[in-house]
């Protein structure tokens, strides 16, 4: 009424310690009411002062001036009380009739209002707490616990891939289903889940479940994801979880009571920290299965990257003698953001992951390089500085070569230059492309 803030856990403990001061002198324990502060508010009391000046003078009547408010008409107080009870009804609630979406509240109201007009407040306060609680879960029965459905065939990982590998994993991603669950997983939303993925169960060969906007799980879904586990197993296809939250905002740990109910332990189970990483071993997997070429074991020699193709020998003797072999471990830091550098590093061995800090415990996984790709290439070009995290995934053996002395090594070579730029450009585009495709599918969810 007043639009200031209202601390109802500070009132509660005024009033308890006023009932305990009044049991303490004789007197009965009271509770709030509206009735005294309707009336101060319409005598022009803003503020918690008028309260406690309300209670002085409340203090004086009782003591001084009994004898005098014993001669005011019982008649007139009752028509003091039907002007104040008039003005403590809440007509907006009326309002509440008008549409079709907002009459079960007013009829919550009103179930509320008879009850504590004909029986009791504390049994009107436990009945609009049962109502509540109905309308809570029948509104999350209504809600779609899945948040976004797709295919191997439109979501990739962050990792980059050849055309000829990129082409096979669209080819056969229609057998991998990844849906993206969210809210409540509870017994009045399980059988509405299995209804949305059942089809999938029966078909798919790699089915993804990202719980990153789940809230909740209980012991009706584990069962159902059980259930899911055996099915997919009988056909020696997979379930793959990712993204299980490690506490929750109500400060359950989600990921112990997924491993409590098994869902981990089973050999045709897997579970990733991130989404991408589930759709990154899925595609690892499903490449494997093609005819293997070549050795990723051994280092690839300078001649070897597409980005050189085409190049005169000559010119790749010349670079061979000015690149820098630079070998990095498992987990080690090629280099940060904001790092200075103006050089083109090229994998010929092992993977690295480029990531972007966007806090001190937070960071966002951009993009997988492997053998045979290269990076730096924005410091080569523009000698900024760097402007992503890199580190190795596997041991890696990373070439090198600084743009001074490349441009020593290609002056006067114009037609290599320009065909590298085109190869860069070329690289550019396709990335540009996969992180549009990222964005659609983020819109269209």
């Amino acid at each position: 009424m007043t639009g200031s803030r209202h601390r109802s856990n500070k009132e509660l403990i005024g009033q308890g310690l006023g009932n305990l001061a009044a049991t303490v002198i004789g007197g009965v324990p009271g509770a709030g009411t509206m009735g005294a502060t309707m009336v101060n508010k319409a005598s022009g009391g803003n503020s918690f002062r008028s309260g406690i000046f309300q209670g002085i003078f409340a203090l004086i009547a009782v003591l001084l001036l009994t004898p005098i408010i014993a001669w005011v008409p019982i008649a007139s107080l009752a028509a003091l009380l039907m002007v104040i009870g008039w003005r403590m009804i809440d007509w907006h609630a009326i309002e509440l009739l008008k549409h079709r979406d907002t009459m079960l509240d007013f009829a919550i109201i009103a179930a509320v209002f008879l009850v504590a007009s004909t029986y009791s407040l504390i049994a009107a306060s436990g009945l609009g707490v049962a109502l509540a609680m109905f309308m809570f879960i029948k509104e999350q029965i209504n809600t779609s616990t899945v948040r976004r459905h797709s295919t191997g065939s439109r979501m990739f990982s962050k990792k980059v891939r050849s055309d000829l590998h990129r082409e096979h994993l669209t080819q056969v991603g229609d057998s991998t289903s990844i849906f993206e669950l969210q809210g409540s997983l509870f017994f009045g939303t399980t059988d509405q889940l299995y209804q949305s993925i059942e089809a999938e169960v029966s078909r798919a060969s790699y089915l993804v479940l990202d719980f990153q906007r789940v809230q909740s799980i209980d012991l009706t879904a584990g069962h159902m994801f059980e259930r899911i586990q055996n099915s997919l197993a009988q056909r020696d296809a997979w379930l793959v979880l990712s993204r299980v939250p490690g506490k929750l905002p109500t400060g359950r740990n989600l990921r112990d009571y997924v491993d409590q109910i098994g869902l981990t332990k089973h050999p045709r189970t897997k579970l990733f920290e991130e989404l991408s990483d589930a759709l990154e071993w899925i595609e690892d997997d499903r490449l494997s299965k093609l005819e293997h070429q070549g050795n990723d074991d051994l280092a690839l020699a300078l001649h070897e990257f597409d980005l050189l193709k085409g190049a005169p020998s000559a010119l790749i003797e010349a670079l061979n003698k000015v690149y820098e072999t630079k070998r990095y471990s498992n987990g080690s830091a090629i280099f940060k953001h904001g790092d200075p550098g103006d050089s083109l590093m090229l994998i010929a061995k092992g993977q690295v992951r480029v990531t972007l800090k966007l806090s001190e415990r937070q960071t966002i996984h951009i993009t997988t390089l492997g053998r045979g790709q290269f990076f730096g290439e924005m410091s080569f070009l523009d000698g900024a500085k760097r402007s992503a995290d890199i580190s190795a995934i596997d041991d890696c053996v990373i070439y090198s070569l600084a743009r001074p002395q490349f441009d020593h090594v290609v002056a006067g070579n114009e037609q290599f230059t320009v065909a590298l730029l085109m190869r860069l450009l070329e690289t550019f585009s396709s990335r540009l492309r996969h992180s549009n495709e990222e964005l659609r599918e983020l819109k269209e969810a």
